[in-house]
């Protein structure tokens, strides 16, 4: 069982790096910020949402805001629905979209010579599946020290999906803790 305290406890320093993929309003990041003087850098593509994340991280200088999504390929001209106060790439026919780019965790590790990320945060309604593939199949498991997920059954097979990389998560980490289709957490063992 996960309370919400336990998403913020993890053991950061002012010399971590954090990466927040769906940043939304940047409530997480503030805090994670106020409490470690971490570098976080968070990743929105939705303008509404990223202007509300600016007002509420701007007392922090080491969080970095990204106007675009993380994922697990990079696209110049890729289109997110937005829905109320939740956006995604697997939105419903009808949906209000914006246009917005996508540039694959790989490229961003080698673009910031990132070797190691001590957090990796993940809530991207749906998303999360194809980018946690992504940090398997190049290898850049071994480089997260933290995974936090929130996994989401809105794609295709996802329990079999979640099942599979689950499976192949746990030779590189360990969960930590999880409360099912809400959060877990992942420690490189």
């Amino acid at each position: 069982m996960c309370s919400e305290q336990m998403r913020y406890e993890y053991p950061l320093t002012a010399d971590s790096i954090v990466l927040y993929v769906g940043l939304h309003k940047g409530t997480f990041a503030a805090e994670i910020s106020r409490r470690y003087g971490c570098v976080v850098h968070g990743f929105e593509p939705v303008g509404s949402f990223r202007e509300e994340a600016r007002a509420k991280v701007s007392a922090y200088p080491k969080v970095c805001i990204h106007s675009f999504a993380l994922g697990s390929v990079s696209i110049d001209a890729a289109t997110i629905s937005v829905h109320g106060d939740t956006s995604g790439f697997h939105g419903a026919p009808g949906e209000q979209t914006q246009a917005c780019r996508i540039v694959s965790l790989a490229e961003f590790l080698r673009e910031h010579n990132i070797s190691r990320v001590d957090l990796l945060k993940l809530n991207v309604e749906g998303s999360e599946y194809d980018l946690v593939e992504h940090i398997l199949n190049e290898r850049l498991a071994t480089k997260i020290v933290d995974l936090q997920v929130q996994w989401h059954p809105v794609v295709k097979d996802f329990q079999q999906r979640y099942d599979d990389l689950a499976r192949r998560l746990g030779e590189t980490h360990a969960l930590t803790y999880r409360e099912p289709w809400v959060w877990e957490s992942w420690r490189l063992k």
